[in-house]
């Protein structure tokens, strides 16, 4: 047992919401059948385990990392959003100061405190998934789980003082996440070869960084390394940036990153990297009909080109739980397996690795382990994705390359930032909202925000595409003034009328 403030450091505001008397435990053995074991403590699992106790479920939640929260806490989305803040700032008072009439001393990062509250943010996060484990009344275990037939559980604990054990489980849920992905040929180091794992945690600032990969991952770390310095050149095999992104959204993306001294090689591939003396010499070839050969030095390689199904070492094979062809696991629109009680989510199974799709799923898999009646479809395309640059980008729905790749007939409506009066007011108007509907009936289809706060304007019309709005629904609904949002409601206008401040 120990308390959750063992460590003094810790913000008062965390004595506030988990009090000393909040004592947690770990179990190593667990001796009494479990409705339901959760084999993952990720976004998916510990969102599962919390909601399958509070339907009155018997359940136990297994995590060999040693602290919950998976790969979006512990080295994804959370460290990850707290550096891009932290140096979001610091670019701003460096160089954005002045046009406000704010002047202030020149001053210089100091990497080794950035990082540290980079730490604060995720500990105080994962010890909160333990509180809220311990109120919740959910039996975890840090320990490597395998199954071993389809009601039992093999639980191999972190600590080397403990025991072994086996749980019996009427239901299974596996919620393993995913790793990074990295080629044959180019070994990861951490040191001069990162993963994102390893571009979360540089030592220094490098002087220059080639990122491999010009999609979310690589384009946010690249912003926080340049941000503080380094010179950052992207190599993406693709004609754009950002993966699946709406292209007129992704075009303006990289033009305002340009803008910001962000360097692209595309389309173009690397062919070789080298290290001596702690340095890289990476070989690009340009993807055209005259082929060009490059070599790019750098004291940092990031290998940003995407994430895999993670599973191994659980006995799939041996239980004969079915893989899909693209290595992921196959389930039913229940998230079943072929194995009626094991059931599978998040990054393991079909659908964009996100936090949030991982954690509906684990919500949505429980209520129907509870309620075999419950419905657990989700709609892949009312997911919100975003790229948290500057400017950030938003998106849920269909693109129009979708959309005319389908011969759907749509309608398209767009508000640019610099039109809005608070955009204006505040002095950052960079990007547009696009707010895509059906020809006819205006149905919302998509819709794709390049701006300031486009992670929380886009959820607007996610909910109206959730409750089949039509556009008109949103452009005669009274928007507070000033505010970004009003972009969204002058968007929704121009595509079945006309907007009125542009």
């Amino acid at each position: 047992m120990f308390s959750l403030l063992h460590n003094s450091k810790l913000p008062s505001l965390s004595r506030t919401l988990f009090p000393k008397t909040a004592l947690l435990r770990t179990f190593s053995k667990i001796t009494e059948e479990q409705d339901v074991v959760i084999i993952g403590g990720g976004p998916g699992g510990y969102v599962a385990a919390i909601k399958a106790a509070q339907l009155g479920l018997k359940v136990t939640c297994v995590d060999k990392r040693g602290s919950f929260g998976g790969t979006c806490l512990n080295v994804g989305c959370i460290p990850s959003k707290a550096l891009l803040h932290t140096t979001h700032m610091y670019h701003t008072a460096m160089h954005e100061f002045p046009k406000y009439g704010i002047e202030s001393p020149k001053s210089a990062p100091n990497l080794k405190k950035i990082m540290a509250h980079k730490r604060s943010a995720v500990t105080s996060l994962t010890k909160g998934i333990e509180y809220l484990f311990k109120k919740n009344k959910v039996n975890y275990i840090k320990g490597t789980a395998t199954i071993n037939s389809v009601n039992e559980i093999g639980v191999v604990p972190l600590k080397k003082s403990e025991d072994e054990s086996t749980i019996k489980t009427k239901n299974i849920v596996i919620a393993t996440g995913s790793d990074y992905i990295t080629f044959p040929w180019l070994p990861v180091d951490e040191e001069v070869i990162v993963s994102s794992t390893g571009a979360l945690s540089l030592s220094k600032v490098p002087k220059k960084m080639v990122v491999i990969g010009g999609g979310v991952i690589g384009l946010e770390l690249g912003t926080v390394w340049k941000r503080l310095g380094a010179e950052v050149t992207v190599v993406e095999l693709l004609n754009n940036i950002g993966g699946t992104l709406d292209l007129e959204v992704a075009k303006e993306l990289k033009k305002q990153l340009s803008r910001q001294k962000m360097k692209f090689l595309m389309p173009a591939k690397v062919t070789n990297v080298t290290v001596k003396n702690k340095l890289a010499t990476v070989e690009v070839q340009t993807c055209c009909k005259n082929p060009q050969k490059k070599k790019l030095e750098a004291d940092c390689v990031l290998v940003s080109v995407g994430r895999k199904p993670y599973y191994e070492g659980l006995g799939l094979e041996k239980i004969g739980v079915q893989i899909n062809n693209d290595r992921r696991i196959n389930v039913n629109d229940h998230l079943q397996t072929n194995i009626p009680n094991i059931y599978a989510i998040g990054d393991v199974i079909h659908g964009p690795m996100l936090a949030h799709k991982a954690e509906e799923e684990g919500v949505a898999v429980v209520e129907r382990i509870a309620d075999p009646n419950k419905s657990t479809m989700l709609n892949h395309k009312l997911i919100p994705g975003v790229i948290y640059t500057d400017p950030e980008v938003a998106s849920v729905g269909c693109t129009e390359e979708e959309l005319k790749g389908a011969g759907v007939e749509y309608r398209v409506g767009k508000f640019p930032y610099l039109a809005n009066s608070r955009a204006k007011a505040v002095g950052d108007f960079k990007g547009f909202v696009k707010i895509i509907a059906h020809l006819k009936t205006g149905e919302l289809l998509g819709a794709h925000i390049i701006g300031s706060n486009a992670s929380e304007a886009i959820h607007e019309v996610a909910l109206g595409m959730n409750l089949n709005c039509t556009d008109k629904d949103i452009g005669e609904m009274c928007h507070a003034h000033p505010t970004l949002s009003e972009a969204i409601k002058e968007a929704a206008m121009a595509g079945y009328f006309k907007a009125i401040h542009l």
